[in-house]
């Protein structure tokens, strides 16, 4: 595993363990934050075991570090599609009910840790497709813009699937 994924898998866990912490504090439920902590514990070890290999040989071809910056700025225009997604759910309710809502710290954060799920296929396929984004406007508006959307439409996703999962169960 690369340095960059190690970050990126080390700081999901970190904010996981903060939600779990604040959760704590929230409702007071020690049973539930000592499971929670061990999970974590658990698949941080799993993580380091399995897969941490340091100074592994990375992979280097004509690349000058570009897609680093295309890859960080396309989970930004991701994570601000979840951002939107948010905004969408609380906005189309009512006035009178959006005045009783409370702002949940958890709804807003969670998608942020479910992120790698929807980003990494979005990139695959890029990759795959050999799309560049130093082509003509289009080409860079359209990486942009999927990214979003993914974003904004990650929750449908899963819904439709726990639904689908419900409905073959019953």
């Amino acid at each position: 595993m690369t340095e960059f994924m190690t970050i990126v898998i080390g700081t999901s866990i970190a904010g996981l363990a903060a939600i779990s912490i604040f959760r704590f504090v929230k409702l007071k439920n020690v049973t539930a934050f000592a499971i929670q902590l061990a999970v974590l514990g658990l698949a941080a070890w799993l993580i380091y075991t399995l897969f941490y290999t340091p100074g592994a040989p990375v992979a280097r071809g004509d690349d000058d570090g570009g897609d680093v910056y295309l890859i960080i700025w396309l989970f930004i225009f991701m994570v601000l599609g979840m951002l939107a997604n948010y905004l969408y759910q609380y906005f189309s309710k009512p006035k009178a009910a959006r005045d009783k809502l409370e702002f949940d710290i958890g709804l807003f954060i969670a998608p942020v840790f479910v992120s790698p799920i929807i980003f990494i296929p979005l990139l695959v396929a890029f990759q795959e497709g050999n799309v560049s984004p130093d082509g003509n406007l289009t080409a860079r508006i359209m990486f942009f813009l999927v990214a979003f959307q993914n974003g904004f439409l990650w929750k449908e996703y899963f819904d439709n699937l726990r639904k689908q999962t419900a409905e073959g169960r019953a």
